[in-house]
């Protein structure tokens, strides 16, 4: 009947038998109380009051083994008679299959509180239904629809009081059809359970009646019923005596179940306090999906700038999701701006200013959300080119070095790389410029610089400058002589010297030649040298370098550029037993070739550009696709013959130096063994035919071009084998890359003078620089 933990509190089967072994020890003399129990000596005592006996009459047989629950509420002293004074305390049998009172509705519904309808609703005697927006419960009186307190998106059941409150606020107001009148305090008579009243008729042949049926005065309701009676005075001690250990067993009956009682409402109480809390948790998690929801709809809708950077400083502040959402409205608004730029945030605008200019990088600052000029100059540094304002000094060389080179690579992560001198020039406007740093002219050719003072202290020195120019003793210049350093397995360029030439006073690339080979090839390599373990072994390579070790170089391009001139020329080239291939001996024979005809082959040998590059290497590999075709030399002439063997050797030839830096499946080993059979090739044949093979530029060129190869790719070995070496870069790609993107920012108007062409070339620099950390931004790539 009740859980196991309570077992403890009834008494066990050896206590039972105790307790009913004492109320035995109790022996009744009948003849004494049959005696005493004389009909005349009964006086029936109309003072005391009829008590009703609970469910049962005195005639009724009572089963001894029926089990009796009192209320909760302890007896009250016993009066001397040997009765209780209250005669209220109320008897309520109960059955074995039921651990809880049995539900009143009439009684439950005049109360009208909370918790009496909710047992009500719990026995299906409320109904219920979902509403709109809450659940909605029946009034059992007018059978209106009242609403609760729990949504409908809830789907839990009304098993809180507090869930009935409407209700109840409802039955007991005017708009309830029936209203409601207040409860009785005095239980109505169809409340009363039912029970038998003993009237003042009771006469001794009843009692004695009772005495022989139940002679032991078990029950309580024999022992009540001779409260009626004026019993001889043993008669009413023994009825004192045996109502007292009626009195204390009641006690401790009331006890044990007023605690599980208590234990049980405990429990309740608990299991009704978790029913709230998880409602409220999950009504609290249905909120915050609403919120996030809402969030998600606010990031859809709108494109709100600089988003990243306003959620992170949210996130760090512990901002709730409805104070995101806040910012971010500010945000639109442009009441709130965002404080804080990421290094990409810089780049774009550095790429926007450089590109676009003041008004670009403004309209993007208000609306895109990037640094302004004035944050950007703040944060970001420039590339500043020193102009030359006289003849080359080293302070002016020094100064860039320092500032674009030094001051950048300090970093003592960075990888230990090779670098290459680059030298190239660009043509200028001849126009002349004030510099506002040094208060000078600038634009004049550096080679004359040093008649004149370009300085302009006053009006007369204006006027001086003017009457030289027009004399002749100084020049503008025409082209800007551009010196910078790039770096081995990057694409990094420094410009450390941009200086104006009027071209007068050299012969181009013949004066250029000779100065590199007075510098760059007058000291052996010594024994005693790291690379010369490595280099030694390599037979025919010329050792000799510059001091520093530093080796002259020129570029892989303008050499093919002299190879296809050399093979369009009506002249030739001498190869094989002096067989001489021009042009019109290879468009005699290119013709073979499948994939050409007459009009492709007029294209390749007679260019509208000499300069085409890729029109170049085309021609090349033509010849080389040629050399290696199978001919039947037995039905062939022997000019043909002689012919097709020189075709071969110059097929090898060009082979050996063009695929080095055209196929990328090729590995440095085999792109060093190429050209080392090129030097060789060559040597060969310029040792026997000398100019009539090759003219001297083109074969000193390539030559120092072969022999820079080898030295750097040794060099590498030595800083650092782990680091990428790229072949390709010995050239001066990177300059002619920067020469680009120049004319690009003139809107490919060539037309600069030299403080635009300076401005130009450090801005090219910066814009470099960030496709190189961005290269997805760069056009092409």
């Amino acid at each position: 009947m009740y859980p196991a933990h309570y077992k403890s509190w009834f008494a066990t089967e050896s206590q039972e038998s105790d307790l009913q072994s004492s109320c035995a020890s109790l022996i009744l003399d009948l003849d004494q109380i049959s005696y005493d129990l004389d009909h005349a000596s009964w006086t029936h005592n109309l003072t005391l009051s009829p008590i009703d006996i609970n469910a049962r009459s005195l005639d009724d047989s009572i089963n001894p083994d029926t089990s009796v629950l009192f209320s909760p509420a302890l007896p009250s002293s016993i009066h001397p008679t040997g009765t209780r004074s209250d005669a209220s305390t109320a008897i309520i049998p109960f059955s074995d299959d039921s651990d809880t009172l049995p539900l009143e509705p009439d009684i439950s519904l005049k109360s009208n509180t909370p918790a009496d309808l909710m047992c009500l609703f719990s026995a299906n005697l409320i109904q219920r239904r979902a509403g709109t927006h809450w659940w909605e419960i029946e009034c059992p009186d007018c059978k209106a629809w009242i609403k609760t307190t729990l949504p409908t998106r809830i789907l839990s059941n009304l098993d809180a009081p507090g869930y009935f409150n409407t209700l109840s606020d409802h039955r007991q107001g005017k708009k309830c059809l029936k209203g409601h009148s207040p409860v009785d305090s005095s239980p109505s008579p169809s409340t009363v359970s039912p029970a038998l009243s003993i009237s003042s008729h009771f006469t001794p042949s009843d009692m004695s009646h009772t005495i022989d049926a139940c002679p032991e005065f078990r029950y309580i309701g024999q022992f009540q019923a001779l409260r009626f009676l004026k019993p001889s005075p043993s008669v009413e001690l023994l009825q004192a005596k045996v109502s007292f250990l009626l009195t204390s067993t009641l006690v401790e009956t009331s006890l044990v179940h007023t605690l599980i009682t208590v234990q049980y409402s405990a429990e309740n109480n608990q299991l009704k306090l978790k029913g709230l809390n998880d409602a409220r948790r999950v009504l609290h998690v249905l909120t915050q999906l609403d919120d996030y929801k809402s969030l998600i709809m606010a990031l859809s809708e709108h494109d709100i700038p600089h988003l990243q950077h306003i959620l992170t400083v949210a996130l760090k502040r512990g901002s709730s999701i409805w104070q995101i959402i806040n910012t971010l409205e500010d945000s639109l608004t442009d009441a709130y701006h965002p404080r804080g730029y990421t290094g990409d945030d810089f780049d774009m605008a550095v790429l926007a200013y450089r590109l676009g200019g003041r008004a670009l990088l403004h309209a993007f600052s208000h609306r895109l959300a990037l640094p302004s000029l004035h944050t950007l100059q703040a944060h970001q540094n420039f590339t500043p080119i020193t102009p030359t304002v006289g003849p080359i000094a080293p302070d002016q060389l020094d100064s860039n070095i320092n500032n674009l080179l030094l001051n950048l690579l300090s970093d003592s992560s960075l990888p230990c790389r090779g670098y290459s001198v680059l030298m190239d020039e660009i043509t200028l406007e001849e126009r002349a410029s004030h510099h506002h740093a040094s208060n000078s002219i600038i634009g004049l050719c550096h080679s004359h610089l040093h008649l004149i003072d370009p300085s302009l202290h006053t009006y007369n020195s204006a006027l001086r400058i003017a009457e030289k120019l027009a004399e002749g003793t100084i020049h503008l210049g025409k082209e800007m002589s551009v010196i910078a350093v790039g770096s081995f397995g990057d694409d990094e360029i420094f410009p450390v010297l941009a200086t104006p030439t009027c071209k007068c006073e050299d012969n181009g690339d013949s004066t250029q030649r000779v100065a590199g080979h007075q510098l760059f090839l007058k000291t052996e390599l010594s024994v005693t040298f790291k690379l010369y373990g490595t280099l030694s072994h390599m037979w025919g390579l010329i050792l000799a370098t510059g001091e520093g070790k530093i080796t002259l170089d020129f570029n892989y391009k303008h050499i093919f550029k002299r190879w296809c001139t050399l093979l369009r020329s009506h002249k030739g080239m001498k190869l094989v037993n002096g067989h001489t291939i021009n042009s019109a001996v290879l468009a005699r024979y290119l013709s073979w070739l499948p994939d050409q005809d007459e009009a492709s082959i007029l294209k390749l040998l007679n260019p509208d550009d000499p300069q085409d590059t890729p029109r170049m290497i085309e021609l090349m590999q033509a010849i080389i696709a040629l050399s290696k075709n199978e001919f039947d030399t037995a039905i062939m002439s022997v000019g043909k013959c002689a012919d097709i063997a020189a075709i071969k050797v110059l097929g090898a030839i060009l082979e050996s130096i063009l695929l080095p830096f055209i196929d990328i499946m090729l590995s440095l080993h085999q792109q060093v063994a190429h050209l080392s059979h090129y030097v060789h090739l060559t040597f060969t044949f310029f040792h026997l035919y000398c100019s009539t093979f090759m003219p001297h530029v083109l074969y000193y060129n390539s030559q120092m071009m072969a022999k820079n190869a080898c030295f750097c790719v040794a060099k590498q070995q030595k800083l650092d084998r782990l680091q990428k070496f790229w072949l390709i870069q010995t050239g001066d790609d990177h300059l002619e890359k920067l020469f680009g993107i120049t004319w690009m920012r003139g809107q490919q108007n060539s037309a600069m003078n030299y403080s635009q062409a300076l401005d130009r070339i450090g801005t090219t620099k910066d814009i470099n620089t960030v496709f190189k950390k961005h290269p997805d931004l760069e056009s092409g790539s």
